[in-house]
């Protein structure tokens, strides 16, 4: 099999799509994993050198580093196709003259705003696409706190993470992906995307009562797409919930199963042109607030698949749906760097 030019070392990422029971294959599914610590071993300081293939070793794959200073460092990857069976992907480090070349935006292309959240603070909540829908902390959000993919922020139901009203946020369809553990039975609002004056208009996903739901209002229809999720759900423990409008039919997932509770209507989200995006939090007054911690939040633009859904709630580093290989060398490739190294030292040529 070919290697990527100038790196001699990999290590293989098997992705087993039977763990989320796939039951088609899934496009650019983001793979949220743990780089080995041998490979991090073998790269620059930050991560510079870090490269990710497909499985024929050479074609690169778009990538964002969340953490470099992990042990295992955590990184998103964007799979173009992910199987129902076995993908498998490389992770090749160890080339001293390679410069970074992440593209986050590249990662997060099907989204409208995509937070991992473990590169958030001091104030700000970094969006990864191009949009640049940054989140702004009020209130004394806590940011570094422990989640499932990296780093999370943690809200007390005085706080929230206030994004902005950027028309790219305001989707005629949309899915919602968060992971969350509430703290309070009480807790509410997750994602609030409307106007503060108004009743109604927008689109809404949150937690009460330990349930998930989805609000949203379709055709400027008074708040006409309403469901709860069916499973009630624990306090302190985490989850990942999906809450998705697709033109027809409301659905919320839990860890990546759809919600038996459906609502349909046919149309689109309607927003005031106003809309304001806030994440833990509503309006200025706070006054639907969330009680717990969130990692890892992201809203696609238009209606992901019930395949998507369940790779996105399997894809976090410890997830048995990920196994790396050994690591890898080519001894040739190795033989080449060796020289290059020996030429700019003026020992060779």
């Amino acid at each position: 099999m070919a290697w990527l030019t100038g790196w001699s070392n990999r290590a293989p990422l098997t992705i087993d799509g039977t763990v989320p029971a796939l039951s088609g294959s899934v496009t650019n599914g983001i793979a949220c994993v743990a780089v080995p610590a041998a490979i991090k071993a073998l790269c620059q300081a930050a991560g510079q050198d870090v490269r990710f293939t497909s499985n024929d070793g050479t074609t690169l794959l778009d990538y964002g580093i969340e953490d470099w200073i992990a042990a295992a460092p955590v990184c998103h990857v964007r799979v173009p196709t992910v199987a129902t069976g076995t993908t498998i992907i490389y992770a090749y480090g160890g080339n001293a003259g390679a410069s970074d070349t992440q593209n986050k935006a590249g990662v997060a292309t099907d989204y409208a705003g995509y937070w991992p959240l473990g590169d958030a603070g001091p104030t700000t909540a970094y969006d990864w696409t191009a949009n640049a829908n940054h989140g702004t902390q009020t209130g004394g959000v806590t940011f570094g706190a422990t989640g499932v993919t990296d780093g999370a922020c943690s809200f007390s139901g005085a706080n929230r993470l206030d994004v902005g009203s950027s028309a790219t946020l305001q989707l005629p369809t949309a899915t919602f992906v968060v992971r969350f553990k509430s703290t309070q039975a009480a807790s509410n609002s997750i994602l609030c995307l409307r106007k503060d004056s108004d009743t109604y208009g927008g689109f809404n996903a949150g937690f009460s009562e330990q349930k998930i739901y989805l609000l949203a209002d379709i055709n400027n229809g008074d708040w006409n797409c309403f469901i709860w999720g069916n499973d009630t759900l624990a306090l302190d423990t985490w989850y990942h919930a999906a809450y998705r409008f697709d033109g027809s039919q409301g659905n919320t997932f839990v860890d990546g199963v759809k919600q038996t509770q459906i609502v349909t209507v046919a149309g689109s989200i309607w927003y005031d042109p106003l809309a304001y995006m806030r994440l833990a939090g509503t309006g200025p007054a706070n006054d639907f607030p969330f009680y717990g911690t969130i990692d890892n939040a992201g809203l696609l633009s238009g209606s992901a698949t019930d395949n998507y859904i369940a790779f996105a709630a399997k894809s976090y580093p410890a997830s048995s749906m990920f196994a790396w290989g050994s690591l890898e060398s080519n001894a040739m490739a190795g033989y080449y760097q060796s020289l290059l190294r020996a030429n700019r030292q003026g020992r060779w040529g």
